[in-house]
């Protein structure tokens, strides 16, 4: 970096680009010496700021972060770009309506702007609004068919709604752009698992493995997986995989039960105990201790707000026009699957499996429920249930009479 001074304003541009990305290849410190260059000649220079803004989100420096970007917009209002990284700020402080709102302003500016497409998809999926955040995706997709980023976090959304062969594409086409996504091919394995392909799971695994030889979740996964014998190298793997520093306490849990279930597998009862005991010793460590008295207490209130008078009271609310639902319900080995399997042999009944629509939904009403339930009025037990519906049918063939 050269310590001249910077002759015109086009040269300060040249420098800060040229500065960013050195930040990009992890050059933070000289990119820091650029961006105070610049500042000393120019200290309303908007991209500047900016700039300096991501070295102190860099170092966990949020509210500085906020600060200058909050600065840099109010110098230049037309960066959709500050508005993307603000938004990411503000998630890191936990401001989920603040940064969606963020996001918003940005795409306003650059509606083609894949970066803030998915950090507002992103954002919009952990907050429960998984639809919005899938058309998100597919827009960012129709900008961008190849954006690596774009493909996987699709394919994460269509898993979590079930849409397990759809999501297979978008990983494969994501590790098409990029072969060493390790987090692409895990998922990939795990959804090949659950469809029985068992041996195309395993080259996933093995995948990843040559990207991180030691990586906890591959190892585990590998060797929980009846069909396969794993090689003793991944065994020796697995086993100094538990003791090294740079496994954390999930990676290790993992370990733990793939090495159980291994043992387990080869009739060596005592050193499959020892490990299921490891990881349930650790789980137990870092879990609040059992509140018998909420769960109690939960059930409780659950049982008093779901009365017949209360049935009687919303009988006409909701979407009374689709008898396609069914619910299964039942306790644990209780034979609800069987009976699932036994319908859905009938050419109108489709067996959705065990779905997490109804959860969505009543994680979206807030830590006051069930008791939100009462001040809900006709029209929002509507959208519930439209909304409900809708997701219900995207696991099915249309026209299929129950689900």
């Amino acid at each position: 970096m050269s310590s001249a001074s910077l002759a015109s304003l086009a040269e300060a541009d040249v420098e800060l680009e040229a500065a960013l990305l050195r930040h990009k290849r992890g050059e933070v410190e000289s990119a820091y010496h650029s961006y105070r260059k610049v500042l000393a000649q120019y200290p309303e220079h908007a991209t500047a700021i900016h700039y300096l803004a991501l070295v102190a989100q860099q170092a966990g420096r949020t509210d500085d972060a906020e600060r200058l970007l909050r600065r840099s917009i109010a110098l230049k209002a037309d960066d959709a770009r500050a508005y993307n990284h603000l938004g990411q700020v503000l998630l890191a402080q936990g401001r989920f309506d603040d940064a969606i709102a963020c996001f918003e302003n940005g795409l306003a500016l650059n509606p083609r702007h894949v970066d803030s497409i998915n950090n507002l998809a992103n954002t919009l999926k952990t907050r429960g609004r998984l639809g919005e955040a899938i058309e998100l995706y597919r827009s960012a997709l129709a900008i961008d068919p190849r954006a690596t980023a774009s493909l996987y976090n699709l394919g994460n959304a269509l898993k979590d709604d079930g849409l397990f062969d759809e999501a297979l594409q978008m990983f494969d086409r994501a590790l098409e752009s990029a072969p060493e996504h390790v987090s692409a091919h895990l998922n990939v394995a795990v959804l090949l698992e659950e469809k029985g392909r068992f041996d195309a799971a395993i080259e996933h695994y093995r995948a990843v493995l040559k990207i991180e030889p030691g990586h906890a979740k591959a190892l585990s996964g590998l060797m929980a997986i009846r069909s396969y014998e794993p090689e003793p190298e991944v065994v020796a793997a697995a086993l100094r995989g538990i003791d090294s520093r740079d496994i954390d306490n999930d990676g290790r849990v993992k370990l733990h039960y793939g090495l159980g279930k291994h043992y387990d597998r080869n009739s060596q009862f005592d050193q499959a105990f020892e490990h299921f005991v490891a990881a349930n010793q650790i789980l137990k460590r870092r879990s609040a201790p059992f509140d018998r008295k909420r769960v109690s207490e939960s059930v409780d209130r659950t049982i008093e707000l779901f009365s017949a008078e209360y049935f009687a009271q919303v009988a006409s609310a909701g979407d009374s026009s689709s008898e396609q639902p069914v619910f299964i319900v039942g306790m644990p080995r209780s034979g609800s699957t069987l009976t699932e399997h036994i319908l859905a042999s009938h050419p109108d009944v489709f067996g959705a499996g065990e779905l997490q629509e109804l959860p969505r939904l009543v994680k979206g009403l807030g830590a006051g429920y069930p008791e939100t339930l009462l001040a809900m009025t006709a029209s929002e037990r509507q959208l519930l249930a439209e909304q409900y519906l809708v997701a219900l049918r995207k696991h099915a063939p249309a026209g299929v009479a129950r689900i």
